[in-house]
């Protein structure tokens, strides 16, 4: 028995949409539930306006998502810094349970216990991921300005 199909419109996630843009994004969030993309990740993205980014970020981070729980067993990371992690880089913190955490996420996580055998505290470590986060947000905004 196949789930029920998601109605886009009631989940708010066609408001402000009319015509031809409203088809476009119908289709598009038809597209990404087929591949299996949690209606919650489309809601996310919808809200901060990068729902059209999403099959680009598919191919290019690939399509296997992790919740943050996985992440922690998978990399010997807590949880709670993973959570301080996506603060720090200014990323939404996902509900519990929810696949959000990419292949490279994970790597990232794994990468921490290296940096900790050196001896950089959990402190410098997200001072680096906030200064990241900072770097990419402006550069995404001077992005925005070029076209």
């Amino acid at each position: 028995m196949e789930p029920a199909p998601i109605d886009f419109a009631a989940e708010g996630l066609l408001d402000g949409l009319d015509g031809e843009a409203r088809a476009e994004r119908l289709q598009l969030l038809e597209q990404l539930t087929a591949e299996g993309v949690p209606i919650s990740e489309l809601r996310r993205s919808t809200a901060t306006g990068t729902v059209i980014f999403l099959p680009a970020d598919r191919v290019i981070v690939g399509p296997e998502r992790y919740t943050a729980a996985e992440v922690s067993e998978r990399s010997g990371v807590e949880m709670e810094f993973l959570v301080a992690a996506r603060r720090a880089m200014g990323l939404p913190i996902p509900e519990p349970g929810e696949p959000v955490y990419t292949e490279a996420e994970l790597e990232s996580a794994r990468r921490v216990l290296i940096a900790r055998e050196a001896g950089i505290s959990d402190e410098e470590i997200l001072e680096l991921l906030r200064v990241l986060g900072r770097g990419l947000s402006q550069a995404a905004r001077r992005c925005g300005r070029c076209r």
